[in-house]
């Protein structure tokens, strides 16, 4: 055989040795939560912050609302730090107040 017909056939071996290649290839597993994810896969958006409001009613105070969202009262600084101007000891009764 001469050269001229021995190279398309060359050329036909090597893709089909590439296409037996990559059919052989494994699938990738499919995303598991706290797994790494790979390269090519798309990570989920991270969740937006619930921004909530709270309507003082008499008696409140910023450390029972803190309780009450946060089941926590120390946590009152956050709520004070999301509302600025508010007094911590003077709350309005019927003002709304962020919770975040």
């Amino acid at each position: 055989m001469t050269l001229n017909r021995l190279l398309p056939l060359a050329g036909a071996a090597l893709l089909l040795s590439a296409t037996l290649a990559t059919a052989q290839t494994p699938p990738p597993p499919p995303f598991m939560p706290g797994a790494p994810p790979a390269n090519n896969a798309i990570l989920p958006a991270p969740p937006i912050p619930a921004v909530r409001s709270h309507t003082v009613v008499k008696g409140d105070s910023l450390w029972k609302i803190a309780k009450a969202y946060y089941g926590k009262g120390h946590a009152w600084k956050i709520i004070a730090n999301a509302n600025p101007g508010l007094k911590t000891n003077d709350l309005k009764v019927g003002s709304s107040i962020v919770i975040p």
